[in-house]
């Protein structure tokens, strides 16, 4: 071989080689662009992930201050049924306890006259019987 061909085949070698380096950096450089661009993609995920979990946390602290309020607003609406339940079952007492003391008086007023009546008519029973002893010893004694 001659000094001519190897210098060919050196040359073809050479070319061969720059150009499967440029292409092996063409390729190594797309590889970066790609790697870059995922990497911007996943961090883009991680930003919108870590977003997602504090709008999250946001609606759970709204929702629980809204259950708060909400559970504050039905116990002060509790409290109102219970004392207007309490009011109302006061007047009924009262007025069972009116009802009562209405009857007891009119029971006791009714005894009263039935004791007066039975009263007036043992007076004249006893009054017409002490007549009748008196009118037999007075004939006894005549």
């Amino acid at each position: 071989m001659d000094e001519q061909m190897l210098e060919q085949i050196q040359q073809m070698i050479t070319t061969a080689t720059e150009s499967l380096r440029q292409e092996m950096t063409g390729i190594a450089t797309g590889l970066g662009r790609k790697i870059t661009g995922v990497d911007e993609r996943v961090t883009g995920l991680d930003q919108r992930m870590t977003g997602l979990a504090q709008d999250l946390r946001q609606d759970m602290t709204a929702m629980e201050s809204r259950l708060g309020e909400r559970i504050e607003e039905t116990k002060r609406h509790s409290g109102v049924l219970v004392e207007g339940l309490r009011h109302e079952l006061q007047l009924v007492a009262e007025g069972i306890q009116m009802h009562i003391e209405r009857r007891h008086r009119e029971d006791r007023e009714h005894v009263d006259q039935r004791f007066q009546e039975h009263r007036v008519i043992m007076q004249t029973a006893y009054s017409q019987l002490n007549e009748r002893v008196e009118r037999l010893e007075q004939r006894r004694d005549t």
